[in-house]
């Protein structure tokens, strides 16, 4: 497929359209990244992670609040929140007070 035909897909507002928010998109596209990084280089990771970035910014500045993971995975999935029970709040996209 060109990258005429994708960003025409892109562009048609039914392919815009879903029926979960910013954030649990982004989270979404990191599972998906997960099946697929072993076949990309390093720079297109790097390109798709700032992709889901920009989308998960997009989700907390339309939210007015910073999603942790423990709320986008479950929380054994997630061996850094084992142990917090307030889940993960190290986000760079939390706004400040």
């Amino acid at each position: 497929m060109s990258k005429y035909s994708i960003m025409a897909l892109m562009m048609r507002e039914e392919n815009a359209t879903t029926d979960i928010d910013d954030c649990n998109f982004a989270a979404e596209m990191a599972e998906l990244l997960t099946t697929i990084s072993s076949k990309l280089t390093a720079d297109e990771m790097e390109f798709l992670i700032r992709a889901g970035a920009k989308i998960y910014s997009h989700g907390v500045e339309k939210s007015g609040t910073e999603i942790p993971l423990s709320d986008l995975f479950p929380a054994e999935e997630i061996p850094d929140l084992a142990n917090e029970p307030d889940g993960f709040r190290k986000s760079p996209y939390r706004r400040r007070q």
